[in-house]
């Protein structure tokens, strides 16, 4: 059996179980094949790249086919559970929460059922979701907090109204009958999930103040923005987790590509300082039962940025100056309004840290500028 690997820089759950790719079973016979055989063999067992085409480029063949099938119903269904047990942990809404916990039933069924099938037809399944999908899926891990319950179930009704379509098009179009029926067995079962979750944002977009204007469109409106509401643990492990990896990751460019050698002692500072702030913010969330974000920093905006920077020196210093504002704001209000202890003292001890590298970062950048 292979695994359902985590998401590049989304670690949501553990490992689900997938299905078998057919080169992993063993066969037969060794008896030499001819060259027809060979070919099949070989379309049968096609790469991961040629399987991950997107959905524009799959869309444009006239007929459904049985592998377009298999890879998105069983990658679609995997992604179903991992994020609905991410709801699991970070919803307090009753009613995501129970939407969430009849996805990860469903779905499981769903998904155990298709797996028995593809290994029948020693057909491969892909071990991570396609490129399509990753996008959406950061999207609803990386929110998180009061917003988080709607983006999700936005993210339900989005999805299985693409569900709804390929399976609709499976149970009519399908060569293979098992799969053929596999979909159209199915279909009754996506469709209860696709009312469940317009019902379910309905009642969350109401929590939240959605409103239609006089135009129709949707407005979200909310009685304070986020600095106003309070601070949760999750919020605040995200948040801390997220920058804290980017920091690292930037001063290290800074020990690299730095031409100033104030700035190099600074950035040798930063690695050093967030690197055991991020420990220690793994361990205190650990201890609260609270998972941190593993998104890869070199995956973060301003990592990209400053990696690609024609003016490295003058930039590096500029966002130091900016995210240092920004933690020591975080930090700042996570000491008067987290409910763990735990972490509600780590931000109160590394707050002298933070203004120190604030002020820090102010000089080099005025420093800097004058260059």
């Amino acid at each position: 059996m292979r695994t359902w690997i985590n998401l590049t820089g989304l670690a949501l759950v553990a490992a689900v179980a997938g299905g078998v790719r057919a080169q992993d079973k063993p066969r037969t016979d060794d008896r030499p094949r001819d060259d027809d055989k060979v070919r099949k063999t070989e379309e049968r067992t096609r790469t991961t790249e040629e399987r991950t085409r997107t959905t524009e480029e799959r869309t444009e063949e006239k007929a459904l086919t049985d592998s377009h099938f298999v890879d998105h119903a069983y990658t679609a269904g995997q992604n179903e559970v991992l994020l609905a047990r991410l709801a699991l942990q970070r919803s307090r809404n009753e009613e995501v929460r129970k939407f969430a916990t009849k996805m990860i039933e469903d779905h499981g069924k769903c998904g155990n059922e298709l797996t028995i099938l593809v290994s029948e037809q020693r057909i491969a399944v892909p071990d991570r979701p396609l490129p399509e999908q990753e996008k959406e899926l950061r999207r609803v891990y990386e929110v998180a907090g009061a917003d988080f319950d709607r983006v999700y179930m936005e993210h339900e009704v989005k999805g299985h109204e693409h569900a709804l379509k390929l399976f609709e098009r499976a149970s009519k179009e399908l060569k293979n009958e098992k799969f053929k029926a596999y979909a159209e067995k199915n279909l009754t079962t996506l469709k209860e999930h696709q009312k469940l979750a317009k019902e379910t944002l309905a009642k969350v977009g109401g929590e939240a103040g959605d409103r239609r204007t006089e135009t129709g469109t949707r407005e979200t409106t909310r009685g304070t923005d986020d600095t106003a509401r309070g601070l949760t643990d999750n919020d605040f492990v995200m948040k801390a987790s997220t920058s804290g990896k980017a920091e690292v990751a930037i001063g290290k460019l800074g020990q690299e590509k730095g031409k100033n050698a104030d700035l190099k002692k600074f950035a040798d500072r930063v690695v050093t300082d967030h690197t055991k702030v991020n420990d220690e913010l793994t361990r205190a969330a650990r201890d609260a039962n609270i998972t941190v974000s593993e998104k890869p920093a070199d995956q973060d905006e301003h990592v990209k940025h400053l990696r690609d920077s024609s003016d490295f020196d003058k930039e590096f210093a500029k966002h130091m100056v900016e995210s240092h504002t920004k933690g020591v704001e975080l930090f700042t209000k996570a000491s008067k309004e987290l409910k763990n202890e735990k972490l509600k003292a780590l931000a109160e001890k590394t707050l002298p840290t933070l203004k120190e590298h604030l002020q820090m970062a102010k000089d080099l950048k005025a420093k800097v500028d004058r260059e």
